[in-house]
């Protein structure tokens, strides 16, 4: 059943990723919808879910995108790697560590993408003002999307009950 919530997610994330418009004083950066679900699974499931979130969000990033199947994989397993050993750290229950980890994973991971398209393929470099608009536009919409991702999610696990329901009033999730 994760597996099944994990291809669900992805497809719609990615869908609504790809459908929703970017803003051109942002440099273009999208809406990291997948990047928050490989957060989700590193902060709350394990290393074991979060590489397989980060394989299928990446390879559904990559079908939509421009990049070589397999790239944002490496790049979201990465970063949900790190915030699955982070995890232990951190409340990850908490809605401020997911902002955290958005805040941090978005412009991470579009980084490494950036790093291997630049010398993997060789592509032509960009302005640097071009790349640091971008990350700091991708760290933004990290602050402000990941936190409701997840807390989505952790709701559709709860229900499916991947999850056992606890009982605690301190947290809004």
């Amino acid at each position: 059943m994760n597996a099944l919530v994990i291809i669900v997610a992805s497809l719609v994330a990615g869908t609504v990723q790809s459908l929703v418009p970017t803003w051109p004083a942002a440099v273009n950066a999208p809406l990291p919808l997948l990047a928050s679900i490989v957060c989700y699974y590193g902060l709350r499931r394990g290393a074991g879910l979060t590489i397989v979130a980060a394989l299928v969000a990446g390879s559904v990033q990559d079908a939509l995108g421009a990049a070589p199947l397999g790239y944002s994989s490496v790049c979201l397993g990465g970063c949900g790697l790190v915030a699955a050993r982070l995890s232990g750290t951190v409340r990850g229950d908490s809605l401020m560590a997911a902002g955290l980890f958005g805040l941090i994973t978005a412009p991470l991971s579009l980084w490494g993408l950036y790093l291997l398209q630049r010398y993997v393929l060789g592509m032509p470099p960009f302005p640097w003002s071009h790349v640091m608009l971008k990350l700091t536009a991708a760290a933004f919409w990290g602050l402000l999307v990941t936190p409701p991702m997840v807390a989505l999610l952790g709701r559709m696990d709860r229900f499916l009950g991947n999850v056992e329901t606890r009982e605690n009033l301190d947290v809004l999730v």
